[in-house]
């Protein structure tokens, strides 16, 4: 909708009259194909495509790159909860974890999975984990503990995740509340081929006490 369609100088929208009928709501592959997306950009954008997912992405990380990157959060000493979901689950079922962050690892307690049975689902049993903060893997989520920056937990990324999906992650934490927030959506899954149930979203949005 850029009205040059030069991302480098800038994005500025056009002034658009009367309703708004997109619904940001639905699944990306769905939005790609909705008639009124469609239409929209055909009245609003000179009928230009939607750009892919990864430029889409890459645009709005360069964006988070320029922001402040002042610490935010420093983990270290504090205590949060967190409450897990996953559409794969149609029964709604919720998962909780419990952090522990200290100077150099943190203690994980709860559980962050699900046992899928046709999409009924169950909270996989209560385990405790140490973590220490020097195993883990860089551009993960939290891989930034004990201090990160706004960068660290602002973000959105599109790529391979460790199962080899092609998945969209992003995190958020607006300075000066108690919540960190995580989402993963799967987009491609080449182990369950042509199953949408294997294209799921979770979500982990983490309260500190």
């Amino acid at each position: 909708m850029d009205a040059d369609n030069d991302t480098s100088n800038g994005i500025r929208m056009p002034a658009i009259a009367g309703a708004f009928g997109v619904d940001f709501s639905q699944r990306i592959e769905d939005f790609e194909n909705d008639p009124d997306v469609q239409a929209f950009l055909a009245s609003h954008a000179g009928a230009r495509p939607l750009v892919s997912v990864q430029d889409a992405v890459t645009h709005f990380g360069q964006s988070i790159d320029t922001v402040s990157t002042g610490t935010v959060l420093s983990f270290a000493g504090r205590t949060a909860t967190s409450s897990i979901t996953n559409t794969a689950c149609i029964n709604n079922i919720q998962a909780q974890q419990r952090y522990a962050f200290g100077q150099s690892s943190v203690v994980l307690s709860g559980s962050d999975g699900f046992t899928n049975t046709g999409g009924n689902c169950v909270v996989t049993p209560d385990a405790n984990e140490i973590i220490a903060y020097a195993d883990l893997v860089a551009g993960d989520f939290l891989s930034c503990l004990p201090d990160c920056v706004y960068k660290d937990v602002n973000f959105i990324r599109h790529g391979l995740d460790v199962d080899g999906r092609t998945v969209v992650e992003l995190s958020w934490h607006t300075p000066g509340t108690q919540k960190v927030r995580y989402i993963k959506r799967v987009l491609v899954d080449p182990g369950a081929p042509g199953q949408p149930a294997a294209l799921t979203t979770f979500k982990e949005t983490i309260t500190f006490d």
